[in-house]
């Protein structure tokens, strides 16, 4: 459980909630295990297709709090990787386009960007 001193204070976590740091961001932004969980870990979605409209409308939700984040930006860049959740506003189908897309779209860089 991380004190309060850690959480933000837009923090959505209640009383109780264990957390974990965001992938990469450490201590500078966590994710609500406890009551928020269901929103940003929400069944029905697989990354190659579109989610049910069940779990897209979790998913909504959970990115409303994502806008709300001071690390949002960095979140969405270092969790491109992740197949399950929502990380930095992006749900698991929009990381899934991303990451299909991305070889193409690096292909078309100059070599001294690529290697930057």
């Amino acid at each position: 459980m991380a004190s309060s001193a850690s959480c933000s204070s837009r923090c959505t976590c209640e009383a109780g909630d264990a957390v974990r740091p965001a992938p990469a961001l450490g201590a500078a932004w966590h994710l609500p295990l406890g009551g928020g969980r269901h929103l940003f870990f929400s069944p029905g979605g697989q990354p190659n297709r579109k989610p049910v409209k069940s779990t897209q409308q979790r998913w909504d939700q959970a990115k409303e709090i994502c806008a709300m984040c001071p690390v949002r930006t960095q979140c969405a860049r270092d969790t491109l990787g992740e197949e399950y959740g929502v990380y930095g506003g992006l749900d698991e189908h929009q990381r899934y386009l991303i990451r299909r897309k991305l070889p193409r779209v690096i292909g078309k860089w100059p070599w001294a960007r690529r290697l930057a």
